[in-house]
């Protein structure tokens, strides 16, 4: 039995970045010490825009109804949605640094160099 709470991430894809991400970013403003390991992705929070548009953009075509279409396809039909998304979690980024909150990041070397669906954002990773 699921929770009522419950919707599998396919579906809260489906409902759109922004939606996801603002969920999230309400999560961060009622915690106080927030503990995040990522093995293969680099933590929302320290994110750069570029960064966190290749991974909405990964997730919406990982999802996707067309499997003809390709990443770059998703990235327009969806763009406004992956937009709103970009800025919400650049919000949440920037509550790392208000008073009050701890938080604690373990990043696995392998996050750094996970390969994305975009070339060049791995290599300006890696620098």
């Amino acid at each position: 039995m699921t929770s009522p709470t419950y919707r599998p991430f396919r579906d809260q894809v489906r409902s759109g970045q922004e939606f996801i991400q603002h969920r999230y970013t309400e999560l961060t403003r009622s915690s106080q010490h927030i503990r995040n390991y990522c093995a293969t992705v680099i933590p929302g929070h320290l994110q750069t825009a570029e960064y966190a548009r290749a991974r909405m953009v990964e997730s919406r075509w990982q999802y996707h109804d067309d499997p003809t279409a390709t990443p770059e396809d998703v990235a327009e039909l969806f763009h406004d949605d992956i937009e709103a998304g970009v800025t919400q979690r650049l919000a949440r980024g920037q509550l790392i640094h208000e008073e009050g909150r701890t938080f604690d990041f373990l990043i696995a070397e392998s996050a750094l160099r996970f390969v994305t669906s975009i070339r060049a954002l791995r290599a300006a990773r890696l620098q």
